[in-house]
């Protein structure tokens, strides 16, 4: 069983502060993260489980990174989402 005592003594309510992880109780910690991560900007969470997305293109039997000049209008609209600031 986790210790309680001074559990809350670095637990911030902020809404533009995350949780502080204090080593004790990870699984509360980590459903505040998740919740505080979904609140601030959705897209973000889809990063964390997916990973970014980078424009990459198919040459032959490999995938290979987009140069700038060869991206689409959809791979450029794709990144600016995910570079938006949290708020």
């Amino acid at each position: 069983m986790a210790s309680t005592s001074g559990s809350n003594l670095y637990e911030s309510q902020s809404i533009t502060k995350p949780p502080y992880f204090n080593g004790d109780n990870y699984p509360y910690w980590k459903n505040r993260m998740r919740l505080f991560i979904k609140s601030n900007d959705y897209q973000v969470w889809d990063v964390v489980e997916d990973g970014p997305f980078i424009p990459m293109k198919r040459e032959g039997d490999r995938m290979i990174l987009k140069i700038k000049v060869k991206m689409s209008d959809e791979d450029r609209r794709r990144i600016k989402s995910m570079t938006k600031p949290c708020i």
